[in-house]
């Protein structure tokens, strides 16, 4: 399994998709933002966030770092100073909330 995670810059929001077939196509994973979590009530779409590469535990968790400015902050040259890890146990469903 192949595993991308990027910041969509039209939606705003980070992503991560997962490959089943060597990277031929990719489909959604899951959100790596929490809606109800400490991320989401600090996140804004214009503050943007940093994505870092995924990394998959042997037991098929999927861990993704990712850093976000104060809500409040200007997006140009914001420090990133919100740092989180996002885990969705036993790999991602599509559905699944890293």
């Amino acid at each position: 399994m192949l595993y991308l995670t990027y910041h969509d810059f039209a939606g705003g929001f980070p992503i991560i998709e997962r490959s089943t077939d060597g990277g031929q196509t990719f489909s959604p994973c899951g959100t790596i933002i929490d809606p109800g979590g400490p991320a989401a009530q600090n996140y804004t779409p214009s503050g943007g966030t940093l994505v870092s590469k995924p990394v998959v535990g042997r037991d098929g968790t999927v861990y993704v770092e990712f850093t976000e400015p104060d809500a409040a902050a200007s997006p140009v040259g914001a420090n990133l100073n919100h740092m989180y890890i996002a885990a969705a146990k036993g790999s991602c469903t599509g559905t699944t909330v890293l």
